[in-house]
């Protein structure tokens, strides 16, 4: 999942570079990191998906905490 995450970045960063020189390499290269954050997508749900982990929606309340700072550890 990593290496996916890694390739999709870096693939976004090259895509910009050559967007001034070549718009056909430009699309190939966003075309491949596309691909390479739909596979890192699937790669966290079969994740969640095997630990029996819940997939937050987008109106979860969790994920407006996300990058807050405000996580609290809760001991049940």
């Amino acid at each position: 999942m990593v290496q996916a995450a890694r390739l999709g970045v870096q693939t976004i960063a090259e895509g910009s570079v050559v967007s001034g020189t070549s718009k056909n390499m430009e699309m190939k290269l966003t075309n491949v990191a596309r691909t390479s954050l739909e596979k890192l997508r699937r790669d966290y749900e079969d994740f969640l998906r095997q630990r029996v982990l819940t997939l937050w929606t987008r109106d979860d309340p969790r994920r407006q905490l996300q990058g807050t700072g405000r996580w609290q550890v809760r001991s049940f």
